[in-house]
């Protein structure tokens, strides 16, 4: 995700703009959302359990979120901060495993 995003910077600000336009098409888009959002839920779930499932998606997907606008805006500098995008996303997907095997 965060490496599209670095390419891709316009689609990637428009996955995540709130739809706009033809009824039809906006409630088509939030099905498919939805679907989506259902299987990342799934997937979580899965890994963590079904009780913190959603606790740790959230997180995850805020967490994802804010490291891509900060790198694609330039503020994760690697110089500044001593550690990449993809590093911070390994080091919360360590942490919500540590946190969720401790219960």
């Amino acid at each position: 995700m965060i490496a599209d995003a670095i390419l891709r910077t316009a689609l990637y600000r428009l996955m995540f703009a709130s739809p706009a336009g033809d009824p039809a098409a906006i409630q088509a888009a939030t099905r498919a959302a939805d679907r989506a959002m259902d299987e990342f839920l799934a997937i979580v779930g899965d890994l963590i359990g079904a009780r913190d499932a959603r606790r740790f998606a959230a997180l995850l997907l805020t967490s994802a979120h804010g490291i891509t606008d900060m790198e694609v805006s330039g503020h994760l500098s690697a110089d500044k901060w001593h550690i990449t995008a993809e590093e911070l996303v390994s080091t919360l997907i360590t942490m919500i495993d540590q946190q969720a095997r401790s219960g």
